[in-house]
């Protein structure tokens, strides 16, 4: 892919306006209605109602509304730089998009940050050009992908201050007085929000790394349903990507076989094909709990990013069912960031593992559903305190 000359110029963005700000503007992956594109057969993308509210923002404005830069920062842009100090796993969280594939494929990436960094060709936050390369598998090389700094974004409430009791079951309860006047008009605060990628402060990296993704399959719209080895294979420029999976117990595989994990290849079926699948490699068994565990040790020592998800699952009738009562999520991806053995006090052998969710909680109309792990050894398990020791050892856990 070639890269594009109209690096600032005024572009028309509809009817009535025009952008003349001095800074690059990516002709071929306008900040327009095209660029979000249409959602995929069988998938769901953004409603209608967001789509006419969406507004394409540059990133130090964005960062501005945000309250994240002052105006006097804002107005010394020609100081800006890309942060690559402190990139965490947490940069990115998943927005109105399904692309958690993708998301939880960079939290597991970030381990190796010279991996991320080396994707940035170029990096101009004052003239807002970037080029990323992303390996492309049917020409079997590196393309580089130029994208500007316009990012879709909506108007929303912002909740994040706003004082809350949990329920049982996860579903979040608010004061009506926190939320609404005495005339019954609502007194939240607005925010603008991006439509897919949500950045954690001022870093913006994986959000430019998402839109070189989206203009590499097409739209957005492209990155909704995928599996995790297609991003890596773009990210990583690595053509095997291998893929453990416990074998369906029924037709309509709504379980797992415990004890038995097969071990698979991924097979890349093109540029559009995001969800790719997978074929048994020539292998004399399955293996067995214990040999994946010591496998996955392996990996994580060598810090290869490494991702999990359950596969195997009841039929869904609405999108509540999808949220198990451990606080997992069904057909969700997450980024494998560390493995553990350890031994208690007692002689018994720990084995843990840290996930990283790549939307956290899912905010629903009325409240939200909780997507954190309820289980042994989750933030509020009382086995921290049965066993304090644990906490010492992990004293270098991932967050």
């Amino acid at each position: 892919m070639g890269l594009g000359l109209s690096h600032c110029r005024a572009y028309l963005l509809n009817d009535d306006i025009y952008v003349d700000d001095g800074r690059f503007i990516d002709s071929t992956f306008p900040p327009v209605d095209s660029s979000l594109g249409d959602a995929k057969p069988g998938r769901l993308f953004i409603s209608q109602e967001q789509r006419s509210k969406t507004r394409w923002i540059r990133l130090p404005e964005l960062l501005h509304f945000n309250q994240e830069i002052s105006s006097e920062e804002l107005a010394q842009r020609n100081q800006s730089e890309l942060k690559w100090q402190g990139m965490t796993a947490g940069d990115l969280a998943q927005g109105f998009l399904g692309n958690c594939w993708l998301v939880a494929s960079i939290a597991a990436i970030i381990k190796q940050p010279t991996w991320i960094r080396k994707l940035f060709v170029e990096a101009d936050l004052v003239a807002g050009h970037f080029v990323i390369q992303l390996y492309d598998m049917a020409s079997a090389r590196w393309e580089l992908v130029e994208v500007d700094d316009f990012v879709p974004c909506t108007l929303e409430d912002d909740w994040s201050d706003v004082p809350y009791a949990e329920q049982e079951d996860g579903t979040r309860v608010y004061n009506y007085n926190d939320i609404y006047t005495a005339q019954g008009t609502k007194c939240l605060r607005k925010k603008w929000l991006p439509l897919f990628g949500r950045p954690k402060g001022r870093q913006v990296w994986a959000l430019i790394l998402e839109k070189a993704m989206a203009k590499f399959v097409g739209s957005y719209a492209h990155l909704s349903g995928g599996t995790e080895p297609f991003a890596f294979m773009a990210l990583t420029g690595f053509p095997l990507v291998y893929v453990f999976q416990r074998p369906a117990v029924d037709q309509e595989e709504t379980a797992a076989l415990e004890n038995h994990w097969q071990w698979r290849g991924a097979q890349y079926a093109g540029r559009n094909a995001t969800g790719i699948g997978s074929v048994s490699l020539p292998v004399p068994d399955d293996l067995l709990d214990e040999e994946l565990w010591e496998k996955l040790l392996r990996y994580m020592s060598r810090r290869c990013p490494v991702t999990a998800s359950i596969t195997r699952y009841p039929a869904v009738t609405n999108a509540r069912d999808y949220y198990r009562n451990d606080g997992l999520i069904s057909g969700h991806a997450y980024a494998m960031l560390e493995a553990r053995e350890l031994q208690l006090k007692g002689g018994q052998m720990l084995r843990l593992v840290a996930l990283k969710n790549p939307h956290g909680d899912w905010k629903a109309e009325g409240g939200a559903w909780s997507c954190t792990w309820t289980g042994d050894w989750g933030h509020e398990s009382s086995s921290w305190e049965r066993h304090p020791e644990v906490a010492w050892h992990l004293e270098a856990w991932p967050p």
